[in-house]
């Protein structure tokens, strides 16, 4: 019975379609135009040689900056979905956004990172629009169209007894910013003569969404976080914000193929510069490479599981770094292998160009035999043994 519940969610309630493999409506994205704007093909590029590119005006916002108003704290009602607007959460057009929040138990939350893209300069941002919701914004119209999806994933499902989530508060957050959920900065663009100020203010949202929460819910002893593509990033970013926001609470953390390896030619660099990425702390060497930024978060000892879903040759990863699949799969092998000093860090990999299992779990197994909805189990409940599944 168990494994008729953990189809994970559906696309629609994390921004990509697991099916096709496509960013949201919100956001086109041509990947043949991605990959001719890195080539440095021009004919991608707007005619003009002079009137496209980045001003040096950044603003890197300190996290203490956006004080969240806190919404009003009465309670919801039990089982229902509602948006709750927040005026200091911001998308990357500087409009108000905000996060869906469905009550259920006070000690158990179950929080959801939306995906969609990331951009960190004209040609991601403007160009091929790389980013979801990024210049639209989010707001509680989009949410009510997600909201169906929601309502209709069985993990969400109140119903089944034996979901082991059924009773928890879910908290679902959204993405606009383009930044991983990892930004401090209004950074600006200049295109064609047009200056662009885009709030990648990602982290100070979920600074927005945990003041809201730990309010509400400072009992809280069970976190579990769930994030696709760019979701899955923010919870490798995240993670430890999450257990210093809640410290009496256990965290498990789930990446849906938000890989945590370095893009090469300083991409890397130009993401944390674009973005002011809010690194965790303390982080030994996140400031050079993306596997330290989970590395150094396990060495700390972490309250709780990280789990890591990735397909070995994902082509859209392979898009956004710039990099043959062939050349991605290796790093995915290297990212697997250095989780193994530790018992309460696992991935389960399968072959294939696939982006994102979510709504594909019920069908999946590893190359072993192991389902991926056993391994999932065993990540909520912590069940042990927990292993690594891989093709390697």
């Amino acid at each position: 019975m168990l494994r008729l519940i953990l189809p994970l969610l559906l696309s629609a309630c994390l921004g990509a379609d697991p099916k096709t493999d496509t960013l949201p409506d919100s956001a086109p994205f041509d990947a043949e135009t991605f990959a001719d704007l890195e080539s440095g093909d021009d004919s991608a590029e707007p005619d003009s040689d002079d009137d496209t590119h980045e001003t040096g005006l950044d603003t890197r916002l300190d996290l203490t900056d956006i004080a969240p108003s806190i919404p009003d704290l009465s309670p919801y009602p039990i089982g229902q979905w509602a948006f709750i607007e927040t005026p200091d959460m911001r998308c990357g057009n500087g409009s108000s956004t905000g996060f869906g929040i469905n009550r259920g138990r006070d000690d158990a939350l179950f929080f959801i990172l939306q995906g969609g893209g990331a951009c960190w300069d004209v040609a991601t941002c403007f160009v091929v629009q790389a980013a979801a919701n990024l210049e639209s914004g989010y707001g509680a119209s989009q949410f009510d169209t997600e909201r169906r999806g929601l309502e209709a994933s069985l993990i969400l499902n109140r119903n089944i007894a034996q979901n082991p989530f059924r009773d928890a508060t879910f908290i679902y957050i959204p993405y606009c910013t383009g930044d991983m959920h990892s930004g401090t900065r209004i950074k600006r663009y200049e295109a064609l003569g047009t200056t662009r100020d885009i709030h990648h203010v990602g982290a100070l949202n979920l600074d927005a969404v945990l003041t809201w929460t730990t309010a509400r819910f400072p009992s809280a002893t069970q976190l579990w976080l769930y994030g696709l593509s760019a979701g899955g990033y923010g919870v490798v970013f995240n993670w430890t914000r999450f257990m210093r926001a809640f410290p009496n609470a256990r965290v498990d953390a789930l990446s849906d193929c938000g890989v945590p390896v370095t893009p090469p030619d300083g991409r890397y660099q130009l993401w944390l510069d674009a973005w002011g990425t809010a690194l965790p702390s303390p982080c030994n060497g996140c400031d050079t490479t993306l596997e330290n930024v989970l590395l150094s978060q396990l060495d700390n000892q972490p309250r709780g599981r990280f789990a890591q879903l990735a397909y070995a040759s994902d082509r859209v990863l392979s898009t956004y770094y710039n990099l043959t699949t062939a050349a991605l799969s290796p790093l995915i092998e290297a990212l697997t292998a250095s989780l193994a000093p530790y018992p309460n860090a696992q991935a389960f990999v399968l072959e294939g160009e696939e982006h994102v299992m979510a709504g594909e779990v019920a069908t999946i197994s590893a190359a072993d035999g192991k389902t991926l909805v056993d391994w999932l189990i065993e990540w909520a409940t912590t069940v042990t043994p927990w292993e690594t599944h891989t093709p390697w």
